[in-house]
Order: structure tokens, then sequence, then C-alpha cells
């Protein structure tokens, strides 16, 4: 639906906003080992790392990917719906995770953050979702 005036620049500053913030974290997984781990071990709750079978290295790489391949999507608008339902739920189950235990667990920045970014990927897949006529 396009809209009047700047709001029809909505959807795609959403978009382009969602991209460069995907390509980045996923970028960023490739950096120095030791600081992906040491940040995996801050906010990753130690029963996950078992359910992965200790495989911490090969899932930040494969979460570095998806990442990626997301951020790209955005930034191009290729395969947008699936992009967008994919990364709204990959971000759901991120902040499912993160406040997982008592009291929720850790609701922090980064939860904040992600319950926004959330937001913003739902409104995309809703945007975005095929119409049957």
């Amino acid at each position: 639906m396009q809209g009047k005036g700047l709001q029809r620049y909505t959807p795609l500053i959403l978009r382009l906003g969602l991209g460069l913030v995907f390509l980045i974290f996923g970028l960023d997984k490739f950096r120095s080992e030791e600081v992906q781990l040491a940040s995996w071990a801050d906010w990753v709750p130690g029963w996950f790392s078992t359910l992965i079978g200790g495989q911490v290295k090969t899932f930040i790489s494969v979460l570095g990917i998806f990442e990626v391949l997301v951020g790209l999507a955005f930034l191009t608008g290729y395969l947008l719906f699936w992009a967008s339902l994919l990364s709204s739920l990959f971000l759901l189950a991120t902040v499912l995770l993160s406040t997982s235990g008592p009291f929720f667990g850790q609701i922090d920045q980064s939860t904040i953050r992600d319950i926004g970014l959330l937001g913003g990927t739902i409104s995309l897949t809703l945007s975005t979702a095929p119409t049957t006529r």
C-alpha cells in the first residue's frame, strides 16, 4: 500500500535499516574468535550450548552467514517476505532464549533491542505477505 507524501518511503527505510543491522551483526560474527566466544558466554544459557552439542564456533559461523544473507535480502528487496519471516522467527527465538530462566532470566539492553527489531521484522513480514485472490 502506497502512502501519501513521505509515508511511501516508510517500508523502504525500515527495510534498509534492518538490512544494515543484520549485515553488521552477521559480519561481526567473523571477527576475533576469542571475542565471539566471550560474548557467547555472556548472553547464552549453558543449557543451549549443551543442546547444540558444544559446537559453539560452528553455530556462531552459521548464525553469521544467516544474518549476512538476511541483511542482503533486506537491502536488495530480494525474497523479502521469506527474509522477514525467517528473521522474525530467529528474533523471537533469541528473545525467548535470552529471557529464559527464573523471572524472565536476563532482560537487558540487547533483549530490548531485539524486541524492537522483532517488531520491525514482523511489520515487514505482514506488509510483504503474499495475497490470495
